[in-house]
């Protein structure tokens, strides 16, 4: 059985984007499958999905460059 994480604080992430896919988080380039296990991981603390995030930054986001997010309490909002 899972637990539910409910975090007291936000969490706050910098996605690098190159030609509309994400190669890395908080300045550290991964492939795509570490990119999708560190989103998950980092993203259980605030109840939202790697998907959420992933889909919150790539519409919110220049097709190159990063992008800023801030994600607290089910919510994912771009700074």
């Amino acid at each position: 059985m899972s637990k539910a994480y409910k975090a007291d604080y936000p969490t706050y992430l910098e996605l690098w984007i190159n030609h509309g896919e994400i190669k890395s988080v908080n300045g550290k380039e991964l492939n795509s499958e570490g990119i999708m296990n560190v989103l998950d991981y980092i993203s259980k603390d605030c109840c939202v999905s790697a998907n959420e995030v992933i889909t919150v930054a790539k519409s919110n986001s220049p097709k190159n460059g990063s992008v800023k997010l801030k994600l607290f309490n089910g919510n994912v909002k771009c700074l």
